[in-house]
C-alpha cells in the first residue's frame, strides 16, 4: 500500500475528533458527562504530546547536530505544554486552548527547520499536508475559543 495515502488518510482521519469537539462546543452538548470544552482540550493535548514525539524521532537522523539537541528539548518542552495545558483546561479552557494553538504552530515552525535539513523526496509533499492539518487545528481551536468567549459572555 502506498505510504503516503496512509499517512494522509490518518491525518485527515485525525481531524474528526477535533471538528466533533468543536461541533459539540458550538452544540452545547456533554458526552458521557464530560464537559464539550474538556473532550477537546483533552483530545488537542494527546495528539500535540505526540507531535512533540514525533519531534523527537526526527532529532534521531540528525547525527550530533546543535538542531538535533534543540529538537529533543522542544520536544519535551511541547509534552509538558500540553500537559500543562490539560491541567489548566479545568480551570480555563480559553488559556488552554490558546496554549495548545501555541504549541501547533511552534511544532510547524520546528518541522519546517528540520526538514530544511533532511531534504528528501518525502519532506516536500509532507510540508503541504502539515500546513493544511496545523492550519485546520489552530482553526478548530480558535472557533472552541470563540465559542467560549461567546458563551462567557452570555
Amino acid at each position: 500500500m502506498n505510504s503516503r495515502l496512509i499517512i494522509n488518510g490518518l491525518g485527515y482521519l485525525g481531524l474528526l475528533p477535533f471538528l466533533a469537539g468543536a461541533m459539540l462546543v458550538l452544540s452545547g452538548r456533554s458526552v458521557y458527562s464530560l464537559q464539550p470544552g474538556f473532550l477537546f482540550v483533552s483530545y488537542s493535548t494527546v495528539i500535540l504530546s505526540f507531535l512533540g514525539g514525533v519531534l523527537w524521532g526526527r532529532s534521531l537522523s540528525l547525527g550530533e547536530s546543535p538542531l538535533r539537541w534543540a529538537l529533543l528539548l522542544l520536544s519535551n518542552g511541547i509534552a509538558l505544554l500540553a500537559w500543562f495545558s490539560l491541567l489548566g483546561g479545568t480551570a480555563s479552557y480559553r488559556s488552554a486552548l490558546l496554549s495548545l494553538m501555541l504549541g501547533y504552530v511552534v511544532v510547524f515552525v520546528a518541522e519546517r527547520g528540520a526538514d530544511a535539513s533532511l531534504e528528501t523526496a518525502l519532506t516536500r509533499p509532507y510540508r503541504g499536508f502539515r500546513l493544511v492539518l496545523t492550519s485546520l487545528v489552530v482553526l478548530l481551536h480558535l472557533v472552541v475559543v470563540f465559542a467560549d468567549m461567546t458563551r462567557s459572555a452570555a
